[in-house]
């Protein structure tokens, strides 16, 4: 009787020295992704499943929730007792916890979180009485929201953030980060990155809309796209908050290659090349502008409800942009006021240029990201630099492997500080740029 082979997935992830040449050091990759999904919802499953399989992602980082809720809005003690603790309770359970930087949601979950119940008896005062706080934004600020203490709530609590074009950095869910944006070892804040793929209840897009969008962004990466960021400049203050920032970050995206205009008007006209866009305005028709949006923009608009997407809400929904071919997009799920630190800098576009990933780049401009709803492909890198080929000395691929065998992974090019090896979805170990791995398959599965 021939014997069963046990297949496994070996992977090797190389972790970069220092900065590459277009500034950002080593991005998040797929196995640094969780995608989650509603299994009572076959639109969750289909795009969740079909963003994994896209994007190279091991079914070990698809975790089904049984979310029986609303797809529209929940409170924060439900928040994270039902979605986001087991999140964080499976990675663990699956041994993968340790390397997660992105927590990257379907739709059919709920997009608002009403934070009142962490005020206690105190009563939200000013403009803290406006208590919804939106999913990716209590994600990203996971270790505070399981404080259960409403301090999420507060301005400038990203100190991954910076506004400085010049200190793009790669996101580790590991690495703290201190009140002055430095990275430390200890007594420092983590986060965790995180988006909605799409949102298709409601004013969202339909599933074929956002399946096609994440293909359109899968295939943007490392494209250098040539076209042009526009900045929207009126007289609204949903513009007049960002555009005194415009001229700098065209300058700076011109020192980067990258072509930026500063133009009057909501919305730029009859161009075929938006590489990007900054808009201040509530209501707008992006088909009437007859401008075309290439894939792996990221495209938002500055005002209040631009993340509620349930029917019958006022102001466009950053949907709108979704649905036109943006990679990206973003807004408050209540009402912000026009405060710059909850919405993106465009500074956005410089990091996205440097070679962030999507996921980062919003991150690394939102300051106060509490009450900003992210929607797009986290994974998304246009100006990235194409990931080196790997290879195993004196091992080909499909070779067959007993008992104890040694692997050294080589890359063709590089400057390589560590070398990690990855099994089924799961880190196995760690080794320096020469050194060699040993692994032993007797007993595994």
């Amino acid at each position: 009787m021939r014997s069963k082979r046990n297949w496994l997935l070996v992977a090797f992830v190389a972790v970069l020295a220092g900065l590459a040449p277009n500034g950002a050091g080593a991005a998040i990759g797929p196995e640094n992704v969780v995608v989650v999904v509603n299994g009572r919802s076959w639109a969750s499953r289909t795009i969740g499943n079909h963003y994994a399989r896209l994007r190279g992602i091991h079914d070990l980082h698809v975790v089904e929730l049984d979310w029986r809720g609303s797809v529209t809005a929940t409170d924060v003690a439900t928040f994270r007792e039902e979605i986001l603790k087991p999140v964080l309770a499976e990675t663990q359970r699956r041994g993968i916890a340790g390397r997660i930087d992105c927590i990257a949601y379907s739709t059919d979950l709920p997009y608002a979180i009403n934070y009142r119940g962490d005020f206690g008896e105190e009563a939200p005062q000013g403009i803290g009485r406006f208590t919804t706080a939106s999913l990716t934004g209590l994600t990203y600020l996971t270790p505070l929201t399981l404080s259960e203490k409403p301090i999420y709530s507060q301005l400038g609590t990203n100190f991954y953030a910076t506004y400085e074009p010049e200190k793009t950095r790669g996101f580790s869910a590991r690495y703290l980060w201190n009140r002055e944006g430095e990275r430390v070892e200890s007594e420092g804040v983590n986060y965790l990155l995180s988006t909605m793929l799409a949102y298709t209840a409601g004013r969202g897009t339909s599933v074929r809309e956002a399946i096609e969008g994440l293909e359109w962004s899968a295939a943007a990466d490392f494209s250098r796209p040539a076209g042009t960021v526009y900045l929207m400049e009126n007289g609204d203050v949903r513009s007049r908050t960002r555009s005194g920032l415009f001229e700098a970050t065209v300058k700076q995206l011109a020192e980067l290659g990258v072509k930026a205009e500063v133009v009057a008007g909501s919305l730029p006209t009859d161009r075929d090349d938006v590489a990007g866009a900054v808009i201040g305005s509530a209501g707008f028709d992006w088909r009437a502008s007859r401008s075309r949006i290439l894939p792996g923009a990221i495209c938002e608009h500055l005002t209040s409800f631009g993340g509620i997407l349930r029917e019958n809400a006022g102001q466009t929904p950053l949907t709108e942009l979704l649905r036109h071919g943006a990679a990206g997009a973003s807004g408050t799920v209540d009402e912000p006021y026009a405060i710059l630190a909850k919405f993106p800098h465009p500074v956005i576009h410089v990091h996205y240029a440097r070679g962030a990933t999507l996921a980062e780049a919003f991150y690394l401009s939102v300051k106060g990201p509490y009450q900003l709803l992210v929607v797009g492909d986290p994974l998304c890198q246009p100006w990235g630099r194409r990931p080196a080929r790997v290879r195993v000395e004196e091992t080909a691929a499909g070779a067959e492997l007993r008992e104890t065998v040694k692997l050294r992974p080589m890359a063709d090019r590089g400057e390589i500080a560590s070398w990690e090896l990855w099994i089924d979805g799961r880190p196995i170990a760690e080794c320096g740029p020469e050194q060699s791995f040993t692994l032993h398959t007797r007993g595994m599965q």
